[in-house]
């Protein structure tokens, strides 16, 4: 690399904030590789290798795609102007393989589909260019389902899940659009790790940049760079994990673990070209014994097959250790699903806005309750059961919002709902007319120099706040309300060891349940003065800090307990009348049917069980979503049938009792 390249390359590396760096050690190991001729025109070979069908797709940009057969006979074409491909095969039917084939002068991604049984290619579906020209693709077969990544030439990955359907003896492949990643340009490839969820993107002398491939990933990005670095120009990734990488450069393809973040795995050595070999496309055959891969030389303008015995030389080397092959492995354990029915418009700006909801209920029209939802960059948003907004109170920062019903106020029973506000450290007050409708009544300050998460406590007449400080410090306050004036009186403190947010309390037992971010969830008797909160169960797997909203659902009477665990996308039940049990967790996945994507990053949530309508006969869990997807939008609040709480509540218990 030239000094110019040097300095800019480190440049890079010291400006880079927010992203993981990984720096992967050559080793001076070497392979000598016996190479085979492939006697096609082409610029990619990507091996296939299924349990009964073998053979290779070629690349041509002139001629289209072929397969041939083990033995380099072409048996059959797709004509087309075809500049990269990738493949993969469906889980539910293991020997029908998909193909994203990008067509080089339209810049269109056609989807194909091989029937080994009648060795022709069939066209399921395409993806157009938007507004500018797509230069890369690569396809995964997650956890999600199929997805197709595609990259263009402003530097935009789009993300499509892909929904493969048999109708009649026909495939047909439809793309649903889930979101869309400012990555930079100059990318030259990407692939996917099926196993980890990992997308890798290689850049052009900078190195590889690993991303999460799932729909509700983190939009994080760790880069992995190379003790010698070079111009990275094809990646391609093995089922052990293992990533490989060619530049045109080198006369070594580069093997390497992109989880060992330690150098506590074994290091794969380099493999070593023969001395006039230089590959510009790398492509591996992901389910083989023996590692297949498909080689293109620029220069040369020739495929080659490379084989080499890949797990007999990880056993000659001591192989993976049971700790080592667990560092390989995603946290796929078998979880229960919910699926949202419903999700509300989205808050105005992206960023972190939405944040808490309270849910009102109306008592004459119980399908026509609605959802008050805290926009901490803006106010309160009100939205129907069915995600429609109906009105916007721009009343400040506001964080957490709880509401009461039916408080007894100058003879007349009113609605009431406050607020944590951060723009004034204040608890801002509505009343709620008999038809949901909202009027800001006041902000009444707190002592607190940092607001956060706030519940309200009704008892005896009586409507009291707690609210909380980032900083762990409670406040209890007491309000008063008449026909001219609101005020609050603080009656109790106490304190947290450290962050704090969600809370809830159980007005029928006078139970306060409170989340310290990354400890657990705590219990306080509120009858008692000086009564002191008690860990009730710590943030340990399933459930992942931080601990975030909550709320109470019941069953013939019994409570039970419903937390965010933020740090995993799921949620925990809790049996708060039996020991504080923890029954199960389970996360809320993408409603494909309706085109509703699944939650993630969750903040606040709320949960009753009284029917609201047809719709939700066994209640409502609604929930904020932190990455709204399935089109990348704003954050919004996801609502899911109380009907799937209720079912498996109840099932936990039958299998408890057995």
């Amino acid at each position: 690399m030239k000094i110019t390249q040097c300095i800019y390359f480190l440049s890079v590396l010291i400006l880079l904030s927010g992203c993981h760096i990984n720096t992967v050690q050559n080793s001076t190991a070497s392979k000598i590789l016996s190479f085979k001729q492939i006697n096609s025109q082409g610029q990619e070979a990507h091996p296939v290798y299924l349990p009964d069908n073998k053979g290779w797709l070629v690349v041509d940009a002139a001629q289209g795609l072929t397969w041939i057969d083990p033995e380099f006979t072409p048996i059959s074409s797709w004509a087309g102007k075809v500049a990269t491909i990738d493949w993969r095969s469906s889980v539910q039917q293991p020997e029908l393989i998909l193909i994203a084939a990008l067509d080089n002068d339209t810049s269109t991604i056609h989807l194909l589909h091989y029937d080994f049984a009648q060795a022709s290619f069939n066209e399921l579906g395409s993806l157009h260019a938007n507004e500018s020209d797509i230069e890369g693709l690569c396809l995964g077969n997650t956890s999600d389902g199929l997805s197709l990544f595609s990259i263009d030439t402003l530097g935009v990955l789009q993300h499509h899940a892909i929904d493969i359907e048999l109708i009649g003896n026909q495939f047909s492949a439809s793309l649903q659009a889930i979101r869309s990643l400012n990555i930079g340009p100059n990318m030259s490839d990407c692939a996917v790790i099926d196993k980890t969820h990992q997308l890798l993107i290689a850049e052009e002398e900078i190195g590889i940049w690993q991303y999460d491939a799932l729909s509700e990933g983190e939009n994080e990005r760790k880069l992995i760079t190379f003790t010698t670095p070079g111009e990275v120009e094809s990646i391609s990734t093995h089922s052990s994990g293992y990533v490989f990488a060619a530049s045109p450069g080198s006369d070594k393809i580069w093997a390497f673990d992109p989880n060992d973040d330690t150098n506590l795995l074994p290091a794969r050595p380099d493999i070593s070209l023969p001395s006039d070999v230089r590959l510009n496309s790398i492509n591996i055959a992901t389910n083989t014994a023996k590692l297949l891969l498909g080689g293109y030389d620029e220069n040369k303008q020739q495929l080659y097959a490379v084989e080499i015995d890949w797990l007999a030389e990880e056993h000659n080397q001591g192989g993976l250790s049971n700790q080592q092959a667990q560092a390989h492995q995603t946290d796929f354990d078998t979880v229960e699903t919910f699926y949202a029915v419903a999700e509300t418009d989205s808050v105005q700006r992206f960023g972190d806005a939405a944040d808490d909801p309270a849910i009102w209920i109306n008592a004459s029209q119980p399908d026509k309750s609605l959802i008050f939802g805290t926009d901490k960059k803006y106010g309160l948003n009100i939205y129907s059961l069915r995600g429609e907004l109906v009105q916007t109170l721009p009343v400040g920062k506001i964080n957490n919002i709880d509401i009461r019903q039916n408080i007894l106020i100058n003879g007349q029973y009113k609605d009431i709902a406050v607020a944590s506000n951060r723009s004034n450290q204040s608890m801002t007050v509505f009343s709620i007319n008999e038809f949901g409708v909202a009027k800001h009544l006041t902000d009444i300050p707190t002592d607190l120099n940092d607001v956060y998460g706030l519940c309200l406590y009704q008892h005896d007449g009586q409507l009291e706040v707690i609210i909380n400080d980032t900083d762990g410090q409670f406040n209890r306050y007491q309000l008063a309300i008449d026909s001219s004036d609101i005020s609050a009186k603080k009656i109790d403190y106490f304190r947290a060891n450290s962050q704090p947010e969600g809370c809830v309390v159980d007005d029928d037992t006078k139970r306060l349940f409170f989340g310290e971010e990354s400890t657990g969830v705590w219990k306080m008797q509120l009858d008692n003065i000086n009564e002191q909160p008690v860990l009730i169960a710590k943030a340990h797997a399933p459930v992942k800090p931080d601990i975030e909203g909550m709320g109470i659902y019941s069953i013939d009477g019994e409570k039970f307990l419903v937390v965010s665990s933020q740090g995993n996308n799921r949620f925990a039940i809790y049996r708060i009348d039996a020991d504080n049990e923890l029954l199960g967790v389970f996360a809320i996945s993408a409603n494909k049917a309706l085109g509703i994507d699944g939650v993630s990053e969750t903040d606040g949530i709320e949960v009753v069980s009284v029917a609201l309508g047809d719709r939700f006969p066994k209640g409502i869990l609604v929930v904020q979503d932190g990455r709204n997807v399935m089109p990348m939008a704003p954050q919004n609040f996801k609502l899911v049938s109380g009907e799937y709480l209720y079912d498996f509540i109840t099932l936990k218990i039958r299998q408890l009792a057995q």
